[in-house]
């Protein structure tokens, strides 16, 4: 006699009749987190501990599966992001050439079929800052005082010495870690 029974649940939970499959599912369409946690606490309970390295290798797989997607997703919007800044600046120099044509040719007014291009009169002056230390001698007065920082590193130096601040403190915690 042995001590594993007939069938080991490794995916199923009896008491919701979800798979690991379909909790993820759920969380994933709808950001069902909580009953993900439920259904993923009811499938270790229910869990032989034989069968414990299987149900561990399925959730590796979701957290591999997840990893990818996520840097695939992040691929994608870096290459989104180069393409609508080489749109945005495309559009800014169209914009530069229409201003240095109607410049050359002295234009205020041009209409064309997709729309009306006006001068328009200069918009108030743009601020810029060539050397803030400079301004900084001559006229103090236009520097904010800003308000007290707190330096963390200080912080978890006097706690980390047994220092014991109100409102501060060290909290220790648990990580996994996952070879492949």
């Amino acid at each position: 006699m042995t001590d594993e029974p007939d069938t080991l649940p490794t995916k199923s939970c009896s008491s919701t009749k979800w798979s690991l499959d379909q909790l993820i599912f759920l969380e994933d369409c709808f950001g069902d987190s909580k009953t993900l946690r439920a259904g993923i606490d009811d499938i270790i309970s229910e869990t032989h501990p034989a069968a414990l390295p299987e149900l561990m290798n399925n959730i590796l797989y979701y957290i591999d599966e997840n990893e990818s997607l996520e840097e695939s997703l992040d691929a994608q919007i870096r290459a989104l992001t180069e393409r609508r800044d080489r749109f945005k600046k495309q559009a800014e120099n169209l914009r530069e050439t229409m201003k240095h044509v109607f410049n050359k040719f002295s234009l205020t007014k041009l209409i064309c079929p997709l729309g009306t291009v006006s001068r328009v009169t200069k918009t108030a002056s743009k601020l810029v800052i060539e050397d803030e230390s400079a301004i900084l001698m001559q006229r103090p007065d236009l520097f904010t005082k800003q308000a007290p920082k707190l330096n963390k590193i200080l912080l978890i130096d006097e706690l980390k010495a047994g220092g014991d601040i109100e409102g501060a403190k060290l909290v220790d915690s648990t990580t996994i870690a996952v070879r492949k």
